[in-house]
């Protein structure tokens, strides 16, 4: 009696998980093993490093993910692994913040400590919709203490439309917003356009300086 009792009560709670995580709109792939490739180009034609994103695994309350991710230079030469999370959380999707790593130009993390404020996506978005920001904070103290974070702010949905990369055509929520990072004596403001779409996440990434070109990252393959 007593262990029907527990059954019960833990399929009532897997069942209360998963209507939750079916009222979010996941900006990740859902099936485990799943891997996502991005090519990251200086100028166009022009190959400037990689970056992959494997679905590691998903809990079975289907509310949380964990993604490895790996950093590769223009050779395909693994430079950086590390693992961050996405989840629903209330009607919500978050990315964590950890994802922004890969942009930091950071070859080892181990030591640092990093706190975050994620990616906040709400289930439905359309077009003039703001955004909450975001940021992330890496710091290690030590004899010579270091820092280093980035901001996402004025995160503004600008439109729903279809967009096309090697890895087929997706549609999209297009979102702009303005990245600021804090590398010491080095300090950046970007402006960057990225289009996301349901169930695969980032699909493209158009960052400007000054309204110039100076980066584009795309989704070049799906396996």
């Amino acid at each position: 009696m007593k262990k029907s009792i527990i059954l019960t009560i833990s399929l009532l709670m897997a069942g209360a998980f998963a209507a939750s995580a079916q009222d979010c709109t996941l900006f990740f792939p859902q099936k485990e093993g799943t891997k996502l490739t991005y090519t990251n180009y200086s100028k166009p034609g022009k190959v400037d490093s990689y970056l992959t994103y494997l679905i590691k695994n998903k809990n079975s309350d289907q509310s949380r993910i964990t993604i490895e991710a790996e950093n590769l230079n223009a050779k395909g030469k693994s430079e950086l692994k590390y693992e961050f999370d996405a989840w629903c959380e209330d009607g919500s999707f978050y990315i964590d913040m950890r994802n922004m790593i890969s942009s930091m130009q950071v070859k080892d993390i181990e030591g640092f400590k990093i706190e975050t404020n994620d990616l906040h996506f709400p289930s439905t978005m359309k077009e003039g919709q703001q955004l909450k920001d975001a940021s992330m904070k890496m710091s290690m103290q030590g004899p010579i203490s270091m820092a280093m974070s980035v901001s996402i702010t004025n995160r503004n949905v600008e439109a729903v439309e279809d967009i096309s990369t090697p890895a087929g055509t997706f549609k999209c929520c297009k979102i702009s917003s303005v990245v600021k990072s804090d590398m010491g004596f080095i300090k950046v403001e970007n402006q960057v356009t990225e289009w996301y779409s349901e169930n695969i996440g980032m699909v493209k990434s158009v960052t400007q300086n000054k309204g110039k070109v100076i980066s584009t990252c795309e989704l070049t393959k799906v396996e």
